[in-house]
């Protein structure tokens, strides 16, 4: 199928165009050096501003063909929503509502049902490293971050979330719910420190409640130390 591109603008002779639904064709065309490419020119022209709808198209092409990153739709959903608030905002409108109108639109474009995008759009201030981290590997391998830490990681002040992190999977390799837990409260207190605004009152019983529920796990795990399978039931 041949890429889709707008007319631009004539330079030193020669017509350029922008891809409007194709780019990674365009990219495959470059790896192989080719120099020629056969595309549809569209009749509406490129007005050089940026436009939600071309890049809702190129992802919804893209999306058909081959998976994007998660990077790739975080980067995504975020200029849609910039460029959603910034058009309410133009039109002397309330940006009120213009995050799940942005979200909708992604959603649309994607194929997907109302939510799924949210859970991308809270990971806009998680770091490249840890957007990459979201990935499966070459061969289907799980990611090396899990979905629900990199949510909890959010909150925490950019520098922070790799250390964070690291210490949670020293702590908890084996134990999700106990890493995913402890990764919050990590970052709510990294969060306070900074000066940011936590949102949420925090819960001094619930800290306590982790705290038991850690050293209770640690607890039965001594205790059932070199004894076989039921064992440690009768103590």
């Amino acid at each position: 199928q041949y890429p889709f591109v707008n007319f631009w603008k004539m330079e030193n002779g020669k017509p350029h165009f922008v891809i409007k639904g194709g780019e990674r064709r365009l990219r495959a065309h470059i790896i192989l050096k080719k120099l020629t490419m056969c595309c549809v020119v569209l009749k509406e022209l490129f007005d050089e501003n940026y436009s939600d709808e071309r890049e809702l198209a190129q992802v919804a092409e893209n999306g058909a063909r081959e998976g994007q990153t998660v990077a790739e739709i975080v980067h995504t959903v975020k200029r849609i929503v910039a460029a959603e608030r910034e058009r309410m905002k133009h039109s002397g409108r309330s940006e009120h509502g213009s995050i799940q109108i942005a979200l909708r639109k992604v959603e649309k474009a994607f194929g997907k049902k109302p939510g799924w995008a949210a859970s991308y759009y809270q990971l806009g201030s998680l770091t490249e490293e840890l957007l990459e981290m979201l990935n499966p590997g070459e061969n289907d391998e799980p990611p090396l971050l899990a979905w629900g830490d990199a949510i909890s990681l959010v909150v925490a002040p950019a520098e922070r979330q790799k250390n964070i992190l690291d210490e949670a999977m020293v702590k908890f390799h084996d134990k999700p719910t106990l890493r995913r837990t402890y990764i919050a409260r990590i970052a709510r207190e990294y969060r306070k420190a900074s000066g940011q605004k936590v949102r949420g009152r925090k819960s001094e019983d619930k800290d306590r409640l982790l705290k038991y529920v850690v050293q209770l796990v640690n607890l039965s795990e001594r205790s059932a130390e070199g004894r076989r399978s039921g064992e440690h039931l009768v103590h």
